[in-house]
């Protein structure tokens, strides 16, 4: 890849055995698609090497030559036993495809020498090449494997079945990603898995880049990416996919097809990237693998997965195409009088997420005094205030749970943000953090411009400039440089703690809470420091959506003294199922 891109040497066959069909049918219904399944050491901005488990439905194919399997290029798993690729990559000088034996695919690859137990390699039985395939032209093939792979941490399909509703200008202005093998920007081949990420240019912008080369091919079937700026692809990235965050999953929505050429026949990375448009081929795709790649919900969805379904059915997009909640009105000021605390986040109609031990602990007996500022002009008291039984004896842990009163009115214009899980947890893409900073004026606060830190070097830091511990379930942020007073980012005692730090998806105006502000640290650097959404989901879900609240409230409003007993849903532990308790509010027991 070129940063530059993808060509790899000869590579000897060997053999691996493999399972029966229904052994690995069994495994694979354990997994999701477009969902990464391993987060190793967390990456650095800017190093484009992939990690490992990173992209696993990215694959090497390879060509037979001279009796031994040379890589050729990448592509793609859409199911259990189908590959995605370009067309001129199975294609022979004579215009006609590879038989199936001369092609081979490896999956769960991140060095293109190394074969750790996670690669599995598969021979191809049947290639089936776009009927209107010619160079530059309908460049889409689909492979058909000869035994089904085992989906693993390593192996994962990417998504499909949104595809079918996509349009090629839906994409423009997001950016995608693209992995491959290959030479780099000195003419070397990698050993390691590149990636990078590259935004989508509209048609006619394609075209004005280069009429020649872009205006013969340019269609519905096709569109354009790049940055132009020497990270692209080249010779061996061909084939590949690029793969887009729906906020939850990635989907398939490209597979690298051409670009342009310098004077010496080297990749031009000033060039913009021809991708296949994986949307207008949809039909042709289901038609050959029999709709096998409609398998997104082999596994029942957690409880806040289904809410953020339900709250995405409210999102809404203005006619110039910005979606109606894109200042992230979900992102909430938790006040005292005319004072800010802390930043919070709307995570469903009834609770609002934010820290514990900064924002709430010194509140749990004055909780009258608190109110949450909502979508900038709305008030709302507090009912009650939850702890997280970690927050106050492990590092890494804190998180609070505030309890309106009052209903939240949603519509298009307010949102609650999904909670992202171990699953759909995505630190890939680009982290945005927002909340409030201030004091008695306080004002939105948003950036995007924030780097994913290593944990092993926030540790390094934090131990060097305070006594602050860095967990394993912490996320570590380091902020924007800034140079002037008025820049600066805002401080710990500015309200900004509590805030969450999120991906958004502008295609489907929903956000996905990674984590929360627990701790702000400046020094030579800014670093925050968020709890992980992920690591304490089951607790929130509870708390919001199941019957863990009441009990574990650290701090309620009072009661009217008539209202004494009241029900509260409490899960059965032998059933699973939710079941109505009258509830004594001054023993705090069950009637």
């Amino acid at each position: 890849m070129r940063i530059v891109s993808v060509l790899a040497t000869a590579l000897f066959w060997f053999q691996v055995n493999c399972s029966d069909d229904d052994e690995f049918t069994g495994n694979n219904a354990l997994y999701r698609c477009g969902i990464q399944k391993r987060f190793g050491e967390q990456l650095i901005h800017h190093g484009w090497s992939a990690e490992l488990g990173q992209w696993p439905w990215h694959v090497a194919l390879y060509q037979e030559e001279s009796g031994n399997f040379s890589y050729k290029c990448g592509g793609t798993l859409i199911d259990q036993r189908h590959i995605l690729t370009a067309a001129h990559c199975v294609v022979q000088k004579n215009g006609l495809p590879f038989e199936g034996d001369k092609l081979m695919v490896e999956l769960g690859k991140h060095d293109l020498y190394d074969y750790p137990d996670q690669v599995q390699v598969r021979n191809v039985s049947e290639v089936h090449v776009h009927p209107e395939y010619s160079p530059n032209r309908h460049d889409i093939a689909v492979l058909v494997l000869e035994k089904i792979v085992r989906y693993s941490d390593f192996v994962v399909p990417i998504c499909m079945e949104d595809v079918r509703r996509g349009l090629r200008d839906d994409l423009i202005g997001e950016r995608g990603w693209v992995a491959g093998w290959g030479l780099d920007e000195h003419g070397s081949v990698s050993m390691k898995l590149k990636t990078a990420r590259m935004p989508v240019v509209s048609y006619t912008e394609c075209i004005e880049s280069d009429p020649t080369l872009f205006g013969r091919f340019i269609s519905e079937a096709v569109y354009c990416a790049s940055d132009r700026n020497s990270t692209s692809v080249c010779l061996g990235d061909s084939g590949g996919g690029m793969y887009f965050s729906t906020g939850d999953h990635y989907e398939l929505r490209g597979i690298v097809s051409f670009s342009g050429k310098t004077l010496t026949g080297g990749c031009n990375v000033d060039k913009y990237v021809a991708f296949t448009n994986i949307a207008y081929y949809y039909p042709w795709i289901s038609s050959l693998t029999r709709d096998e790649i409609e398998h997104y919900d082999n596994l029942p969805k957690r409880i806040s997965e289904q809410k953020c379904k339900e709250f995405a059915q409210l999102a809404r997009k203005r006619n110039n195409g910005v979606c109606y909640n894109a200042r992230s009105p979900h992102s909430v000021a938790i006040v005292n009088g005319s004072i800010l605390i802390c930043s919070g986040v709307l995570i469903s109609e009834f609770f609002v997420m934010t820290s514990y031990n900064f924002c709430l602990k010194n509140y749990s007996d004055k909780i009258a005094n608190l109110f949450i500022r909502i979508a900038y002009d709305l008030d709302l008291e507090v009912k009650a205030i939850y702890r997280h039984p970690d927050s106050e004896s492990t590092p890494g842990v804190d998180l609070g749970l505030i309890e309106l009163t009052d209903r939240v009115k949603l519509e298009r214009q307010l949102i609650p943000a999904c909670l992202a899980n171990e699953g759909t947890e995505n630190l890939y893409d680009n982290l945005l953090r927002t909340g409030f900073s201030g004091k008695r004026v306080y004002e939105f606060f948003e950036s995007s411009e924030n780097r994913l830190m290593p944990l092993k070097e926030c540790k390094d830091y934090m131990s060097k400039t305070s006594s602050t511990e860095v967990a394993s379930n912490q996320i570590c942020i380091q902020l924007q440089e800034t140079s002037s007073e008025e820049d600066d980012t805002p401080s710990h005692n500015q309200g900004i703690v509590g805030s969450g730090l999120q991906t958004f998806n502008s295609r489907s105006c929903m956000s996905t809470v990674v984590g929360v502000t627990s701790r702000m640290q400046q020094g030579d650097l800014s670093v925050a420091l968020y709890t992980r959404v992920a690591s304490t989901l089951g607790w929130i879900e509870n708390i919001v959506w199941g019957g863990g609240r009441d009990l574990e409230a650290v701090a309620t409003t009072q009661m009217p003294v008539w209202f004494t007993f009241y029900f509260r849903l409490v899960t059965n532990n032998e059933t699973g199922e939710l079941e109505a308790r009258l509830f004594n509010a001054e023993t705090g027991k069950d009637a």
